[in-house]
């Protein structure tokens, strides 16, 4: 996710990465680099809710990352 992420902010870009993300949670609603890219962009949108939105769903479904609890 990281390589696609920096291709399409060099590309000027970057808005495209939350349509690939949402596409990969509707074929996997529990896939964690998806949801945590998702929340980042919202944040920079400050679409802060949204973002906390994936952060917990991530949270709850990944009960043994702590990534979604840092970023919260």
């Amino acid at each position: 996710m990281g390589r696609i992420k920096k291709a399409l902010f060099d590309l000027g870009r970057f808005g495209e990465i939350s349509e690939i993300c949402r596409e990969l949670i509707e074929v996997s609603s529990s896939n964690l680099e998806a949801r945590l890219t998702l929340a980042d962009y919202y944040t920079k949108k400050g679409e802060n809710a949204m973002a906390i939105d994936h952060l917990r769903t991530a949270a709850e479904n990944h009960p043994e990352s702590y990534l979604p609890h840092l970023e919260l």
